[in-house]
């Protein structure tokens, strides 16, 4: 069902979703509200997105630093917007990037997960026609780009 979204209200039922997830508290979540950020998706499928890439943020967060943050960025294009996760946690080896979208595939076997969120955040993608892109560098963490388009 493709709807009007706000950004912020999307963002307040996913924080609602993960703010008791382990270590949350920890990090500090840096996302500047504007009431220009509106785009045209399906709210339900944006929640699963958003829900999994910030459950993820957190669970492979780096707590051993001076200022752990998960940072999300909207930025409206000409005919798409890109919604961006970018993190200063552990990232992700190199030679795990090609795979970290597949069906049960773990990069990390230091924390607990059944290899599905990425997974299921590429399907998500493909009901909202959207894609993904990720920047990692383990040890320093990693940014996820979500584009819709025509949103």
């Amino acid at each position: 069902r493709i709807e009007p979204v706000r950004l912020r209200d999307l963002m307040d039922d996913v924080i609602a979703d993960i703010k008791f997830n382990k270590n949350a508290s920890s990090i500090k979540l840096d996302y500047q509200y504007d009431p220009t950020h509106v785009f045209r998706s399906d709210y339900g499928q944006m929640k699963i997105i958003l829900c999994n890439l910030l459950g993820n943020a957190v669970k492979y967060h780096n707590l051993d630093q001076p200022n752990p943050y998960i940072k999300v960025t909207f930025e409206r294009f000409e005919d798409y917007v890109e919604i961006a996760v970018a993190d200063n946690g552990q990232g992700i080896p190199e030679d795990s990037l090609p795979q970290i979208f597949e069906m049960f595939y773990r990069a990390s076997i230091n924390t607990e997960g059944t290899g599905l969120g990425l997974y299921i955040v590429n399907e998500a993608l493909t009901k909202v026609k959207g894609s993904i892109a990720v920047e990692s560098t383990f040890g320093k963490g990693s940014t996820f780009r979500v584009q819709l388009d025509d949103a």
